[in-house]
């Protein structure tokens, strides 16, 4: 036998005769064709999983026999397979420390009550260890959850699992058939201060519906729940239930089904929510309906449904795949294959151990550590415009937790752990590689450098036909899309009052004009004072046949008419400024892009090539040339397509005359779209990328980080 077989402390333990407590009851269960056993601590409602090898020696604690005899009994019956003393020693260790364990040693009453304390500390440490997500247990639902059952059992008849699939279905299919309805309509609530009262009314309701959808599906599988309370997620309150008793649930299917309940109910309420937004008339019904949609379509699968989250996504993900504990054991799998092949630490054994556990646990290991990464930075950001002190308190925190002291833990196990003690050359060699090589790449490995943003497809201002006044149009002399030359009358405005005011000023000029002929040479003052008033009456007229000029509106060029509204243009009131028409040429139209600030000096400077996708095509890239560039920042965004209520990326608020300003100064940059854009529509969206060159991460990082700095906090 190996000499670690045996251990120094083994004359401590090997004459103790320990038993499972009685309340613990045993449960066995198939995971990927592998055999565990599950102790169900029904006082704690906790559960613990061992092995077979380890039950192997578990079962046998019956306070019959001492230590020594069943480690002698399971060395005969598993060989080389059979737990080490060390081994032994730990597992009972973990065995007293979940109080499954009760021996012929009196209790020390004090270490029993130290260790229920301790319990209760860790308990709440690990409820405000993240100011994120804090969480609060407010009520005990197990009683009541008994008493209603009987009244919604039916919910879990397959008949209405069928029904409710059907719901479903139907509603994707008719979400699919209205989606430019409800985007439009998405964009029309994101401005409406009543879309948030609807939201904050029914957002409670609907996730509470949610956890109880867990507690009854938990209990009509005879598991209890126990606590039900409310978790603060960025500072929303979410509610929550307790339903880990399923983990004594022998079939993955049923613990699916109890981890689907919540996602299941959001959906089905956002197919009725779809259903009263399509039938109902405008008004509070409609709204509320719709808000039923967003809340139960949107939270439920982005996430509630995301199995990157430890929400419900994750727990069916976790059971329908037969890996319990995915997440922690996903980060075990990483971390040994770092202290396996990269620390040279041979003795490690690997988290996985069903088959095809593998690379389930490496990818989802990789996949969970970047979008915890992205979801810091998200965070980060997200905190830091809502308020400077409370967002860099946080970041910090964030960086304190998931950077500084991760990495501090790696560097000390690489230079003081025992278990490295044999190697530890090699270990120190391959962290000073591995940190000398992840910082050639941040620092001098160059790569893809690039800003994105957004425009419009946009006419030149001399192309456009805008009213010169207020007015009725009273007549169009040509038709849409028909050419027309330069100066050519195109329409006209009539302002019945201007005209009106000029001919009484005529006729107030006549009159004057005919004093002034009879007084001439009878009365110098009375003259004087005339030809004073007929000059005032003369200077308004003149400016108002300017203004009368002003209301013919002609093609400022050759090219092809184009007209907003067509013939329906004529009686109808337009306002000075608005745009009319547009006389079209030969030359390809312009994308007007909005840059911000922090991003106008980098692609004035450095701009190798610019690339546009339009909409209607984005799997088709276009190159287009830079045209001109605006030298003064302003508010004024060409289009409301281009604020981020409407999917664009400057903040913006709505005017009282129909227009969005942004929030902040920006810029736009007119670019010449190619010949093969001949697709591009005047108003429609274009992404725009502007490619810098290459250059490496960490200077793309820090010029990123000093943006963000400059743009918030005006640094």
């Amino acid at each position: 036998m190996s000499e670690n077989l045996f251990s120094p402390n083994w004359y401590r333990v090997k004459a103790l005769r320990p038993q499972l407590q009685a309340h613990i009851s045993v449960q066995r269960q198939d995971y990927r064709g592998l055999i565990w056993y599950i102790l169900d601590d029904r006082i704690t409602n906790k559960t613990h999983r061992f092995n077979a090898v380890a039950y192997q020696f578990i079962g046998q604690l019956d306070g019959s026999k001492t230590l020594e005899q069943i480690w002698n009994e399971s060395c005969d019956v598993l060989g080389d397979f059979a737990l080490t003393q060390d081994e032994t020693i730990s597992l009972l260790a973990q065995l007293h420390q979940a109080d499954l364990l009760q021996s012929e040693l009196a209790p020390n009453l004090t270490e029993l009550l130290q260790r229920q304390d301790d319990a209760t500390k860790s308990h709440w440490r690990q409820r405000f260890t993240n100011p994120l997500a804090l969480k609060f247990g407010l009520w005990d639902p197990d009683a009541f959850l008994q008493r209603a059952l009987p009244f919604v059992r039916w919910c879990f008849h397959p008949a209405f699992y069928f029904s409710a699939v059907v719901v479903i279905v139907l509603g994707v299919v008719l979400a699919s058939m209205h989606w430019q309805a409800i985007s439009l309509y998405t964009q029309q609530q994101a401005t409406d201060p009543y879309s948030i009262v609807y939201l904050i009314l029914l957002y409670p309701i609907v996730k509470f519906l949610h956890e109880l959808a867990h507690g009854f599906c938990a209990r009509n599988y005879d598991c209890e729940v126990h606590e039900m309370g409310v978790s603060f997620l960025l500072f929303m309150p979410v509610p929550f239930v307790d339903v880990s008793s399923v983990n004594r649930l022998r079939r993955n299917r049923q613990r699916m089904l109890v981890g689907a309940a919540g996602i299941f109910t959001e959906l089905f309420l956002a197919a009725v929510g779809l259903f009263i937004w399509l039938a109902a008339e405008p008004g509070v019904v409609k709204d509320a309906g719709f808000t039923l949609l967003i809340i139960g379509g949107v939270s439920s699968l982005l996430f509630n449904g995301n199995p990157l989250l430890k929400y419900d996504g994750y727990y069916i993900l976790a059971d329908g795949l037969g890996i319990p504990n995915l997440f922690q054991r996903s980060r075990a799998y990483l971390v040994f294959l770092l202290q396996r092949y990269t620390l040279g630490l041979r003795q490690t054994n690997t988290p996985a151990s069903g088959p095809g556990e593998r690379p389930w646990l490496f990818s989802y290991g990789i996949l969970s550590v970047a979008y915890r990464i992205f979801l810091i930075w998200f965070i980060a950001l997200l905190l830091l415009d809502i308020n400077y002190y409370v967002g860099v308190a946080l970041a910090a925190w964030m960086l304190l937790t998931q950077v500084a002291l991760p990495v501090f833990k790696g560097l000390t196990f690489v230079i003081s752990s025992p278990q490295l003690q044999a190697n530890r050359r090699r270990a120190l060699a391959a962290t000073g590689l591995s940190t000398c090589g992840l910082l050639a790449i941040l620092c001098w490995l160059p790569l893809p450098s690039y800003t994105t943003t957004q425009g419009v497809v946009w006419i030149p201002e001399e192309s456009q036909l805008r009213a010169g006044a207020n007015g009725f149009i009273s007549d169009l002399y040509v038709r849409p899309n028909q050419p027309v030359m330069a100066d050519d009358k195109i329409l006209s405005i009539a302002d019945i009052e201007l005209v009106s005011r000029t001919d009484v000023l005529r006729s107030q000029l006549s009159e004057l004009n005919t004093q002034y002929q009879s007084q001439w040479g009878v009365d110098r003052v009375k003259t004087a004072n005339i030809k004073a008033q007929m000059k005032v009456l003369a200077k308004e007229i003149t400016l108002n046949l300017k203004r009368i000029k002003a209301m013919e509106l002609n093609s400022p060029h050759s090219g092809q008419l184009l007209l907003t509204d067509g013939d329906d243009l004529p009686g109808r009131f337009v306002r000075k400024g608005e745009v009319l028409g547009y006389v079209l040429t030969d030359a390809q139209p312009l994308v007007r892009v909005v840059v911000s600030q922090a991003d106008a000096g980098l692609m004035n400077q450095n701009t190798q090539s610019v690339q546009v996708r339009l909409s209607s095509q984005a799997a088709t890239v276009h190159t287009a040339s830079l045209e001109r560039a605006t030298p003064q920042a302003t508010v004024e965004l060409p289009s409301p397509a281009l604020a981020r209520e409407y999917g664009g990326p400057i903040r913006g608020h709505a005017q009282a005359n129909g227009t969005v300003q942004a929030l902040e100064k920006i810029f736009t940059v007119d670019l010449r779209l190619p010949e093969t854009a001949s697709t591009a529509r005047i108003g429609q969206r274009v992404f725009v990328r502007f490619d810098h060159g290459a250059e490496p991460l960490m200077s793309q990082w820090y010029r990123g980080l000093r943006r963000t700095f400059l743009r918030r906090f005006h640094a």
